[in-house]
């Protein structure tokens, strides 16, 4: 990779990753306008290779924004090494000593005020300096003649004429023939970022059955780069921001490809059979998207989601052990019921007896205020248009008994609940912030998620018992089914094979995989924390962590022992 020192918001010099003596020629393309119009120079004079090479490293280069202008001239520079790898630079020249230098290699996008496109016309066309080749339709009649067939340098040509990585992986993209689409996106993480579209089988062992499209963002950091495949267990709306960038991919400078879920936002088929929503599919589904993305990215693959995402790259793993080198599941829980059971005991002995009891203490005042809170409750769904399947009262107990759950999930201080003696309004103001009751809602945009839950990967349960004598409903249990579920699935059993299956796996395989987990996280009761004696499965929980547990949140000691176990893996 190329190295840029200094600060964004100052000035900034290239380092080059290689010496000038490793440098055989450096390929430069002008066009002004149209690629299709470029020509081409091949620098072999060993001092105008040195000249060029410095030139850059001396440049000073600033992150300022310049708008890129239609028809401006583009000279782009191919330093072919040695080793038989290349680095490429691109300038696009906006006006007079005003435009951008742009490296897929390096991963930048720079301002700077010095004349790169001068070098194009001040280099000579001496025999023993460089060749000159414009690329014109005449030159290639004369080559047809003299050299290839007609379909091989034409072939040949196309790939001369691609100025940068992006029009060469936009090549790279058409030639996938599940893509059917392909739009480019804004990103001020890497040099390049696509929304695809790819058809895939609702059924992928009977391909007949019909077909629906999945979004799939990629993310460009350079060919020669690891790739992290980030198997998302809901939407990908967020990924398509330009300012997202995954944590591996940051720390390990890798490609991107972000799948999103099957039957969630832009990847819903129509319509919608809830029997092709399955974990097996979503499985099949990324081994699909990975054997057509190893055609563009050769190198190792790390999968990695969170949550729903993180059982997404456990099941992926054992279902296809092979497709990549290293897993690793953040804060993914591995069920083995539609209620589990681990939870609730996790629940009364996480954190502080003074934390647990200042938690019991606003559930108990929430519900000894129900005749006062209620109303207030029940104005806001209606204002929200919320729609139940049972009686408000019951949702107002159900939301009550999922409070401690939410709040330890996402790491809420314990200190910032409402005393016993707050007002009505402080009550119910921390109550809805904290669990709010669109969760339990008939048409929530989690259902894909709770039919997956109640079918195969498993969810929690409530204890009811320390709020039975304020209760309106006389059990928890079943509310998954009841509140939740699509109506002709209300009565659909857990199967087993799913957890039994990744059990199997791993206490009969060592893969590489990193389970990251934060120990105040209920989610964590169902972790992957009791594999004993394996070389290469690592278990980090960040103490007092939450269900935002990262690598980058875990103390410093076991964060660099992350970073060298991946660095190791990935060589």
């Amino acid at each position: 990779m190329m190295v840029l020192v200094g600060c964004s918001k100052e000035t900034v010099h290239i380092d080059f990753p290689f010496e000038v003596g490793d440098v055989e020629n450096v390929e430069m393309y002008h066009y002004a306008g149209a690629p299709v119009s470029a020509e081409k120079k091949i620098v072999v004079a060993k001092t105008d290779i040195t000249d060029l090479y410095h030139m850059f490293e001396n440049l000073s280069l600033t992150d300022k924004q310049v708008e890129e202008i239609t028809g401006a001239d583009v000279t782009s520079f191919r330093f072919n090494l040695s080793d038989g790898t290349n680095y490429e630079l691109v300038y696009v020249c906006n006006g007079v000593k005003n435009g951008k230098l742009k490296s897929s290699t390096g991963n930048f996008e720079y301002f700077t005020s010095s004349d790169i496109g001068s070098y194009w016309s001040n280099m000579d066309e001496e025999e023993n300096r460089l060749s000159l080749s414009p690329i014109t339709n005449k030159h290639i009649m004369k080559d047809l003649r003299t050299r290839h067939t007609a379909l091989l340098l034409f072939t040949f040509l196309l790939a001369s004429v691609s100025l940068s990585a992006q029009t060469g992986l936009q090549q790279k993209l058409s030639e996938i023939s599940a893509i059917t689409e392909t739009q480019p996106l804004e990103s001020t993480e890497f040099s390049e970022k696509y929304v695809t579209y790819f058809t895939q089988p609702l059924d992928h062992r009977h391909p007949k059955k019909g077909s629906f499209r999945q979004r799939v963002i990629v993310a460009h950091a350079g060919f020669d780069r690891p790739t992290v495949i980030i198997t998302e267990g809901y939407g990908a709306a967020y990924a398509l921001k330009p300012q997202y960038r995954e944590e591996l991919s940051r720390l390990l400078n890798a490609n991107m490809v972000f799948v999103e879920y099957r039957y969630f936002l832009e990847s819903t088929p129509e319509p919608k059979d809830w029997r092709y929503l399955t974990a097996e599919s979503s499985a099949d589904d990324l081994h699909a998207v990975t054997t057509a993305f190893k055609n563009i990215y050769p190198g190792k693959w790390i999968a990695t989601g969170i949550s729903k995402g993180g059982q997404t790259a456990l099941l992926y793993r054992t279902f296809y052990p092979d497709d990549v080198d290293v897993s690793v599941p953040y804060v993914a829980p591995l069920c083995y019921g539609t209620e589990d059971g681990r939870h609730e005991p996790f629940l009364k002995k996480v954190s502080t007896d003074e934390d647990r009891k200042r938690i019991t203490d606003f559930q108990l005042e929430i519900l000894k205020r129900k005749a006062a809170l209620l109303p207030l409750f029940e104005k806001y769904c209606t204002e929200q248009e919320y729609k139940f399947r049972a009686p408000i009262e019951e949702i107002y107990d159900y939301s009550v008994l999922e409070y401690s759950f939410a709040l330890w999930q996402w790491g809420t201080p314990v200190g910032s609940i409402p005393l016993p003696t707050a007002t009505d309004a402080e009550l119910i103001a921390h109550l809805l912030a904290i669990s709010d009751p669109s969760y339990f809602t008939t048409d929530s945009t989690n259902a894909s998620f709770f039919v997956q839950a109640a079918r195969k990967l498993g969810y929690y349960g409530y204890d009811t018992r320390p709020f039975k004598k304020y209760l309106s409903i006389k059990s928890g249990k079943g509310y998954l089914h009841r509140l939740m579920l699509p109506e002709e699935l209300k009565d659909m059993p857990f199967d087993k094979t799913l957890s039994r299956k990744i059990k199997g796996f791993l206490q009969k395989n060592d893969p590489k995989m990193i389970f990251i987990y934060g120990e105040n996280d209920p989610w964590t009761a169902a972790g992957v924390t009791w594999l004993k004696e394996k070389k290469n499965i690592h278990v980090f929980i960040q103490p007092g962590g939450s269900h935002l547990a990262r690598i980058s949140t875990l103390p410093e000691k076991e964060k660099e022992e992350v970073m060298k176990l991946l660095n190791e893996w990935l060589r």
